[in-house]
């Protein structure tokens, strides 16, 4: 085996090779596979990485397997294998896909190991595949397999995926014992009844436990197994996933030595590479993490991409420092797109290897949008959906820099990278996180919640009264002679140890719109003041705490608006200062930020789509391919001007250069503000400012 091949710390781009590929011999698939074309092609496209199938969804076999069964279109070809030791050769690294919940033919030979609903029925319609339970005697089958593959091939790793669940699952007598082994069987003696799960956290707890407790028998298999071996498993609990899944956004990659997550743009918009970027790097913590993009428009359909939005997508996941992972899929027989491989990517994987070095060192922090996994279970989830990106694009769109914190794995520590942590209607935390965030704010941190916030019984100390809820489903807030529409009932905050330093009240709609009373076609007019104030600012220790009564991030995800952007923005920047980078820019642009490490250079990685972005703020729907999604079609790439760089600097700046257009740039340096104006930036560039 090669043993220069490139660590996992400094993988900048791989290939996933997706294939799953039904047994139809009539029809000639996975027969005509030409590994040495096929490697070549990844090797010359300068790709680091790979995933190759060990195991497909199918439940075929691509290596000489003892356990499972081998697809026959392969015939006699190893085709895992065969692969792995040609990318070897050339330095490069093979991770094993392997699926689990999802093996057609394991549940066609053992229907008794499939998931079951309340009523006793293993059939569902909620996916296309059929569901098997891990915690059935399935999961000895798929342990021994895994363990095979480690000590048959020469894989470097393994891509599990689709460890899941489903709604309303699982209830059958390996569960049910499970349960009853389990603390949760303290409080309620057996599994709930049909339909409780959505509403019961105990229920939903017990099942991310038991993911997290396979996910950690594997790990732990495959390391006594090789201790080299490197894992990664694609998980769904990212704010997208539906909860039935079954895993937690922290809990569920804790064993993973890669955070992984599929960022595709059909799915969740074009602004989803930049999201998924922030969101699984909060996750990953110090860790590697990866984003899968697809080649395809609409993720498989064989349709290519245009080039300029290709590009984009993986200079995007690249700036944010994930390993751009791209989805690809060979034809029915095995043959596949080379021209690809021989243009498109080999000219994006070789300017990622070119500019690697602009993203190394400390990125510039200032805002995290916090996560309540708590949340999550107690309440809706298309509204906590919205909560999650209303905030992440509120900041975003300011050009604010913007991560993710968790309420699962959060430390005073952690907090205190950031100057504000914004949580976006929080109503549910555990007692550990409360204290955390408190103690954060004591040491002069700025909270700033919006709508219900679980805090709220603690702060009564620091003279907070609760009043309840209003009963209007929409709100306004007046402020320069106009009126801000705010959806979402606000709730009834109030000081009343100080005087409210808010001379905004939230005006209360004139009707609450029913079928028998309404005003006007659509929305209610704004009517007259409550006597509730727009925000309430407490004091505690040497920080603040801002409450907006009015669920303002849920508004903004639907109804983006610069009235309350700049709203919220002018009450951060009154307790903390301006973050040391400040873009002006059009809203499309998005940028990140590197110190690097050598202390003398700033890079400035600046990303423009050819068309406006777009971010789903809705759950995923079904996945049984009639897919409901915001299609993304980038044809051409637009040049966007009026760009105006701020940065702090206590050096004197010695050249400013565009070091992807190739451009010596002009700058003004007074005192410590350095201002860059760009005449335009398309698609994507990095700026380096050097410094004395």
């Amino acid at each position: 085996m090669n043993t220069k091949r490139t660590s996992q710390a400094e993988l900048k781009t791989r290939i996933f090779f997706d294939m799953h590929l039904p047994q139809w011999d009539d029809k000639q698939v996975a027969t005509c596979f030409d590994v040495d074309l096929l490697a070549k092609t990844l090797i010359d496209c300068a790709a680091e990485s790979v995933i190759l199938y060990a195991k497909c969804q199918y439940g075929n076999a691509y290596y000489d397997t003892h356990i499972g069964h081998k697809h026959t279109g392969l015939g006699s070809l190893d085709f895992l294998r065969e692969m792995t030791t040609r990318l070897h050769a050339a330095g490069k690294e093979v991770l094993a896909y392997y699926s689990v919940a999802w093996d057609e033919l394991q549940a066609k030979l053992h229907p008794e190991w499939l998931t079951v609903d309340y009523a006793g029925n293993h059939d569902s319609e909620e996916f296309r595949w059929k569901t098997l339970c891990i915690n059935s005697p399935f999961r000895t089958y798929v342990l021994a397999q895994l363990q095979e593959i480690a000590r048959e091939t020469e894989v470097d790793g393994f891509w599990i995926d689709m460890t899941i669940i489903g709604s309303g699952r699982c209830y059958c007598e390996h569960c049910q014992k499970k349960y009853a082994d389990s603390p949760f069987s303290n409080t309620i003696k057996e599994l709930l009844p049909q339909g409780m799960e959505r509403k019961d956290s105990d229920f939903l707890n017990f099942r991310f436990d038991y993911v997290e407790e396979f996910y950690r028998e594997v790990y732990q298999l495959l390391h006594r197994t090789r201790s080299n071996l490197k894992i990664l498993n694609n998980y769904w609990g990212y704010p997208y996933s539906p909860l039935t899944m079954g895993s937690r956004a922290i809990g569920a990659q804790r064993e993973a030595d890669v955070v992984t997550g599929e960022a595709y743009t059909d799915w969740t918009g074009l602004e989803s590479p930049e999201f998924f970027s922030r969101f699984l790097r909060g996750v990953a913590r110090q860790r590697p993490f990866e984003a899968l993009i697809g080649r395809f428009v609409n993720t498989w359909d064989f349709t290519r991409k245009p080039f300029d939005q290709l590009f984009f997508e993986c200079m995007t996941v690249f700036s944010h420092g994930g390993t751009i992972t791209l989805d690809d899929e060979p034809y029915f027989n095995g043959t596949f797109d080379t021209v690809l491989y021989e243009y498109d990517l080999r000219m994006i994987f070789q300017t990622v290897q070119q500019y690697g070095h602009a993203r190394e060192g400390e990125r510039l922090c200032y805002a995290a949008v916090y996560h309540s996994q708590e949340t999550k279970i107690h309440e809706d989830q298309a509204a906590f959906i919205k909560d999650i990106v209303g905030s992440y694009k509120l900041f975003r769109d300011a050009h604010i820099p913007v991560d993710f914190v968790f309420d699962e794995d959060t430390s005073v520590e952690q907090l205190n990278n950031y100057k504000v942590i914004f949580l976006p209607c929080v109503s549910h935390l555990g007692q550990t996180a409360i204290e955390t965030l408190l103690e954060y704010a004591e040491q002069g941190g700025l909270l700033v919640s919006c709508g219900l916030t679980a805090l709220s019984p603690r702060l009564q100390d620091f003279g907070l009264q609760h009043y309840g809820c209003s009963d209007y489903s929409v709100s306004y807030i007046q402020k320069n002679h106009e009126y801000l529409l705010v959806r979402g009932r606000f709730e009834h905050y109030a000081a009343v140890m100080q005087p409210c330093n808010s001379s905004m009240r939230v005006v209360n709609p004139i009707v609450e719109t029913s079928s028998n009373e309404f005003y006007h076609n659509n929305l209610p007019s704004p009517y007259e003041e409550s006597e509730f104030p727009v925000f309430i600012t407490l004091p505690i220790g040497s920080g603040n705490i801002i409450l907006f009564n009015q669920m303002l991030a849920r508004s903004y995800a639907k109804q983006p608006s610069i009235g309350i952007r700049r709203l919220v923005l002018q009450e951060i920047f009154n307790h903390k200062p301006n973050p040391q980078f400040n873009l002006i820019a059009p809203k499309r642009v998005a940028s990140e930020v590197y110190l690097h490490t050598d202390n003398r250079r700033v890079y400035i990685h600046l990303m423009v789509p050819g068309c406006d972005a777009s971010l789903s703020c809705g759950l995923l729907d079904t996945m049984q391919g009639n897919f409901e999604r915001p299609y993304v079609y980038m044809e051409e790439k637009e040049r966007v001007g009026n760009i105006r760089i701020e940065l702090h600097l206590e050096r004197k700046v010695r050249a400013v250069t565009s070091i992807y257009e190739k451009n010596h740039l002009l700058w003004d340096q007074k005192g410590s503000l350095v201002s860059i104006d760009l005449d335009g930036v398309s698609l994507w560039d990095i700026i380096e400012v050097s410094y004395e």
